[in-house]
């Protein structure tokens, strides 16, 4: 005789779920929000401070030269924070406008 497994249980087809456009803008938010908690503060930083001090002992430019540059780098940030810019978009603009190409090791798209 078999025994049934009592913690077997048949699969049910599972329900369609269906998103308003809203819903979906509010799931996407917070997925950009969780993704911006988990930047390193510190990576950030240290990439920001090396920005600045190439500025500073490369090229001998001063404070508020420097505080614009990042300034600058600070406003297109929050851009594409906010959506309004995406970094696929900012490298190709960064292309087309001086020919200098960014990418990270792993792909075209920094993959």
């Amino acid at each position: 005789m078999k025994r049934k497994n009592s913690f077997y249980q048949p699969m049910k087809q599972s329900p369609t779920l269906v998103l308003t456009q809203a819903e979906l803008n509010k799931i996407k938010q917070q997925v950009r929000k969780e993704t911006v908690d988990e930047l390193s503060k510190f990576d950030v930083e240290v990439m920001l401070t090396c920005f600045a001090m190439v500025l500073r002992r490369k090229y001998k430019w001063g404070y508020k030269r420097i505080f614009r540059a990042l300034s600058g780098v600070d406003e297109l940030f929050g851009l594409v924070l906010d959506g309004e810019l995406s970094d696929v978009e900012m490298r190709q603009q960064l292309e087309d406008e001086c020919g200098i190409k960014i990418r990270c090791d792993g792909g075209e798209n920094g993959d």
